[in-house]
């Protein structure tokens, strides 16, 4: 598994585990991340607007403090 595979799995897992708040607004969470890099990728939340304990989850796994 390249790394980026691995990003988007942990971000799928992420939208799987906060299922409801996706649902409810009709949103994927790869349209609220860009992931740069294929080696060492790192992963920018670009919707600004996901609740606090989703950031929280993608910025501890891709440390983007």
């Amino acid at each position: 598994m390249t790394d980026q595979e691995f990003a988007i799995a942990y971000l799928k897992a992420v939208q799987k585990k906060h299922a409801s708040y996706f649902e409810e607004s009709n949103m994927n969470i790869m349209k609220c991340v860009r992931i740069i890099g294929d080696n060492l990728v790192s992963v920018h939340i670009i919707n600004k607007s996901l609740p606090a304990e989703i950031q929280y989850d993608i910025e501890e796994m891709f440390w983007q403090h």
